[in-house]
């Protein structure tokens, strides 16, 4: 089938921080979007998930998505932002991703918007556009381990003060909790709840440094079901006492 058979270009635009086309609204659409960050950086919600965008990164949006955008537009922001209707489902994810990009996606970026700007929807553009999709479905396949890692790493960062509870997790990751704990562990060398405690640990440390909260207190805050817990933990994980750590300062 023709490119220009397979999409309807709905709008391509190149836009900063001043631009007055940002949508930072919760919202969906019925057309895949595609964002590329040429510059600036963004967090993304999406359902229970978090997307952490920055330079030289691709998000796409499939239609029917909801997503919020958080972007500072006090700082610098350069984005390529195309609309895309196509009568087929073109990648496998049915919620918004994001792909790292080493050059090879925004120049087919910048090709389908000097196109469309200067000549409109051409059949080179459609070619275009067919080429990126293509390239953009490869990328997702090879970066599937990174975007399981990134969802599940952001839950618990988000969460660790908090129970976890690892069939929740599964269902934001779309896994079963066999699976969340055995490629969680191969990718990062945590599973979830260790990532969890390690995480608990770290924050305790800053609270004991800050000289200002007592062990029950700093527990409470880090998520440990009890100050007997919280101590025989962290004297696990960093061969001190809470107690011993508060009193010196140390890391």
């Amino acid at each position: 089938m023709m490119d220009n058979a397979r999409f309807k270009m709905i709008f391509c635009e190149h836009f900063n921080e001043k631009s007055d086309k940002w949508n930072l609204a919760a919202h969906s659409h019925d057309y895949y979007e595609f964002i590329y960050f040429l510059e600036g950086k963004a967090d993304i919600k999406t359902g229970g998930n978090s997307l952490h965008i920055s330079l030289y990164d691709v998000v796409v949006y499939p239609p029917g998505a909801m997503h919020k955008e958080s972007v500072n537009l006090g700082a610098a922001q350069d984005i390529i932002c195309i609309g895309i209707k196509a009568n087929e489902k073109l990648f496998e994810a049915d919620a918004p991703f994001m792909l790292s990009d080493d050059g090879e996606l925004k120049a087919f970026f910048e090709r389908i918007h000097g196109e469309y700007k200067h000549f409109g929807s051409t059949p080179l553009l459609y070619h275009y556009i067919g080429v990126l999709t293509e390239l953009i479905g490869r990328n997702a396949k090879r970066t599937v381990r990174h975007g399981f890692s990134q969802t599940v790493s952001a839950y618990i960062e988000n969460h660790f003060h908090e129970r976890i509870d690892l069939k929740h997790l599964a269902k934001i990751a779309n896994v079963s909790v066999s699976y969340l704990i055995r490629k969680f562990k191969e990718e990062t060398g945590f599973t979830p709840n260790a990532y969890k405690i390690h995480l608990q640990v770290e924050s305790a440390k800053r609270f004991l440094k800050s000289g200002k909260y007592n062990i029950e207190e700093i527990a409470q805050f880090t998520g440990f079901s009890s100050p007997s817990y919280f101590w025989r933990v962290f004297k696990n994980k960093t061969g001190k006492s809470p107690k011993t750590l508060k009193n010196t300062g140390e890391h």
